[in-house]
């Protein structure tokens, strides 16, 4: 429901779901999807896509590298 209402509102082009869970592949992703698709409008839900995170359970590692990353970098202008 979440993310279907996240695509009735802001009529995103992609929702991009990650974390170690996602790594089931499309055991979870397809129902997932069907959800979405019951619950969500035509017009916004045809032009999103739904997809698993190519980055998997690091999603969150490499995140917060890049985020220390970018702070030491305006940090150092400053």
């Amino acid at each position: 429901m979440a993310i279907a209402n996240l695509i009735n509102l802001l009529n995103v082009e992609m929702v991009v779901l990650g974390g170690g869970v996602m790594e089931a592949g499309d055991v979870l992703l397809k129902p997932i999807v069907d959800e979405v698709k019951r619950h969500a409008l035509s017009p916004p839900y045809d032009d999103c896509r739904i997809v698993a995170s190519a980055l998997g359970s690091a999603a969150g590692v490499i995140g917060s590298s890049l985020l220390a990353r970018d702070m030491l970098s305006v940090e150092a202008v400053l």
